[in-house]
């Protein structure tokens, strides 16, 4: 998972600069739910992979589903006046998090290394969250976990 979290950043760094920062998930944003105060620099992505499904090829290769989560978080304050009332620059400010989004999509979508096969999107939308604007993009792929040949 150390390859496919590395390679996935290493794309976000190169390709959607505006990203202020790339993280691995770890539960960043229940700890900012509970009042801690993270060093998070806005807009960021934080990268998730989670493995589903699993099956053996041999004893000890297995293929794996896997599900890479692209959760997009922007201060709440830089979605603002999005009303169809605003002044166009104003408004055209306001949803630079959707130009964010699109860059995130188009730049994972169909990624694929030697770790693992192509990122096909499976789902995204909003996220609830208290005091933030989160928006997550999940993708699926496979690959060969050879981890337990080393052993």
């Amino acid at each position: 998972m150390k390859t496919v979290y590395t390679d996935v950043m290493k794309r976000l760094q190169s390709e959607v600069p505006a990203l202020n920062g790339i993280e691995l998930n770890v539960g960043q944003l229940k700890r900012i739910e509970k009042g801690e105060a993270l060093p998070i620099t806005y807009p960021c992505a934080l990268v998730g992979i989670s493995i589903p499904e699993c099956a053996d090829i041999t004893e000890k290769i297995q293929e794996c589903k896997a599900v890479i989560s692209a959760t997009l978080v922007f201060d709440p304050f830089v979605i603002g006046e999005t009303s169809s009332n605003a002044p166009e620059t104003n408004r055209e400010n306001a949803l630079i998090p959707y130009d964010i989004i699109s860059d995130v999509y188009k730049t994972l979508q169909g990624f694929e290394t030697k770790n693992f096969n192509a990122l096909s999107r499976i789902a995204q939308g909003v996220e609830e969250h208290e005091k933030l604007f989160v928006y997550k993009i999940d993708f699926n792929c496979e690959f060969e976990d050879i981890t337990a040949e080393s052993i």
